[in-house]
């Protein structure tokens, strides 16, 4: 029994052999399968900026019989690989547990901008007095390690945790003086 290796992986296998123009189809190809997998050949051989005979002798470089196998072996590919990108992740165990704090650290990653974290970052460094607020929990924890962390930077912060601090700390009313 022979192991069929699927074409994605027989390109990456490959590509220090290919030729420099067959490396600009590979490099296409696996910067955007779904494209490749539907391009015709001239679009393939433009995208990559090479002529289509060397998109054929790409195919034939990688293992297939011709553009056509190639393309079909890409769809088959991306189908595949859907499949394990797509699959409900298993939530039992340790593992599953893991997984769900990845997934949500990857949505949250994808959430945040670069320009709100640099005026964040803004604000602290030139904050007067920086107050942690954490009320139970995880946000306790999370509000005293932010206190720690941003003291050993040297910026002026302090952690609450009670209601009754907290009100404290409200900007007291100015007094007005009648004469």
């Amino acid at each position: 029994m022979t192991l069929k290796v699927d074409l994605i992986s027989q390109i990456s296998e490959r590509y220090p052999a290919l030729r420099e123009a067959e490396k600009k189809v590979a490099k296409l190809i696996m910067d955007d399968i779904q494209f490749s997998a539907n391009a015709s050949i001239s679009e393939l051989a433009e995208q990559a900026q090479v002529s289509e005979a060397t998109i054929t002798r790409f195919a034939k470089a990688v293992g297939c019989n011709n553009v056509r196998d190639m393309k079909i072996k890409l769809a088959q590919s991306l189908t595949i690989g859907q499949r394990f990108i797509l699959e409900p992740v298993d939530h039992t165990g340790y593992q599953g547990i893991y997984e769900s704090i990845k997934q949500s650290l990857d949505i949250n990653r994808a959430l945040i901008k670069e320009q709100d974290v640099e005026t964040a970052v803004d604000w602290l460094q030139n904050a007067r007095q920086i107050i942690s607020i954490g009320m139970g929990g995880g946000s306790t924890i999370a509000s005293q390690e932010l206190q720690h962390r941003l003291f050993r930077l040297g910026l002026p912060i302090v952690a609450y945790n009670d209601g009754l601090m907290l009100a404290w700390w409200q900007p007291l009313p100015t007094p007005t003086t009648s004469l």
